[in-house]
């Protein structure tokens, strides 16, 4: 079966390379957005993986929903502990942030419309307690303007996960960013597998 990248800057490749061996596997997608343009997951969805899709904005939850029935979709937010946070939604872009600060400048400089929205925010324990699911082989995290990437993974030891996925994948860049650095190396205490995107996407495989 030919493989079609459909992620931003063919993190799905890389992460297939990582994990070849796996045929039917399950991903945990932390800011999911679209299900098909830029998503780091479509590929392995289309080969039998499922997982779960988390997604603060409603206008994207409604279209993994309707394109990913058999995942388990979830219309909220991941942070470092339970609480209604503010969401500043940015329609129809992947620019939508935690941050106001953020999203005034998006308003400022490109003229963008901002939807002030209370949304629900989980901690990615308590997701996983909640959900049904199976041994987790990536995570792929996609925040903008929080460094919540490694107490995501350090989460799963609280429901019964004694290690790390696999792989984990965070971006780094502004989601309409392309990457076209080589690879340079690893960085520092991880094994990583080279692309010319992992300068800025790390996809680090924990021992």
């Amino acid at each position: 079966m030919t493989f079609i990248s459909y992620a931003q800057n063919c993190e799905d490749v890389i992460l297939s390379r990582a994990l070849k061996g796996v045929e039917k596997g399950f991903y945990v997608d932390v800011g999911a957005m679209d299900p098909v343009f830029d998503s780091v997951t479509k590929a392995f969805h289309e080969r039998g993986w499922r997982g779960i899709n988390i997604e603060p904005v409603h206008q994207w939850y409604e279209k993994l929903a309707l394109d990913r029935p058999e995942d388990i979709n979830l219309n909220l937010a991941l942070l470092d502990k339970p609480s209604i946070i503010h969401l500043y939604e940015i329609a129809d872009t992947g620019l939508s942030t935690f941050d106001r600060v953020l999203a005034e400048r998006h308003k400022q400089k490109e003229g963008y419309q901002i939807r002030d929205v209370a949304t629900t925010a989980l901690t990615l324990d308590i997701v996983l307690e909640e959900q049904p699911h199976e041994d987790i082989h990536f995570l792929k995290v996609g925040v903008e303007g929080a460094a919540l990437v490694e107490s995501f993974a350090e989460n799963l030891a609280k429901c019964g996960h004694t290690s790390r996925p696999p792989c984990l994948s965070r971006r780094l860049l502004s989601p309409r960013a392309r990457c076209d650095t080589q690879y340079k190396g690893a960085p520092l205490g991880c094994r990583c597998t080279p692309c010319e995107a992992l300068c800025y996407y790390p996809l680090c495989r924990y021992t």
